[in-house]
């Protein structure tokens, strides 16, 4: 049993880290929401889901705020399994966040992304990321690997993967013993007509 839980969480790797190098997550549908979250600050986060990813991306800034935006509460469209939190006062002069989550049928791997404008520039953190290439800036991503468990959703697919590896074993086993039913049972025909 402890074999197939590990290839069942082994599987879930596989298919996480499959999507997460192979799926555009900016092709996903996408929501918006927007709101005013003290005077001249602001608060607006984006969604982007995908069969098997999903990206929140958080902005926080202050001063002009060019429009239309979609008028709502941006906490709506935050996830419980990642890290952004709704902004509290003070807030900072300007700040990007993105949560990736990676998995199917739950998110199963994520990553978390930070920008915060400073004053001699930006500084940039990542979580949980595993670098594999840099994007080359014209029309070349980066591509990386999710590092950060989703404990949850890592325990449902891992649960999920191993019931079809059982599943898949049994269908093979059955498919084995009929064939070789089978063909004991057509041999002693084959041995009938023969004579």
């Amino acid at each position: 049993m402890l074999i197939v839980a590990a290839l069942g969480a082994v599987l879930n790797l596989v298919v996480a880290w499959t999507y997460a190098l192979t799926t555009d997550l900016g092709h996903g549908q996408v929501s918006e929401l927007f709101a005013d979250v003290g005077q001249e600050h602001h608060w607006q986060m984006y969604r982007w889901d995908t069969f098997a990813g999903t990206r929140i991306m958080s902005r926080c800034w202050r001063g002009f705020a060019p429009g239309p935006f979609n008028q709502g509460d941006p906490a709506e469209l935050l996830s419980g399994w990642g890290r952004i939190d709704a902004p509290t006062a003070p807030l900072a002069d300007a700040r990007t966040r993105i949560d990736e989550g990676w998995g199917l049928p739950m998110r199963s791997m994520g990553c978390h992304f930070a920008v915060q404008w400073t004053t001699d520039g930006k500084d940039a953190i990542k979580s949980g990321v595993l670098s594999i290439r840099k994007s080359s800036g014209i029309g070349d991503p980066a591509l990386y690997l999710p590092m950060t468990p989703l404990w949850l959703g890592f325990a449902v697919n891992t649960f999920v993967y191993a019931l079809v590896i059982v599943a898949v074993h049994g269908a093979v086993r059955d498919l084995r013993l009929y064939c070789a039913r089978c063909r004991t049972h057509s041999s002693p025909t084959k041995a009938m007509t023969s004579t």
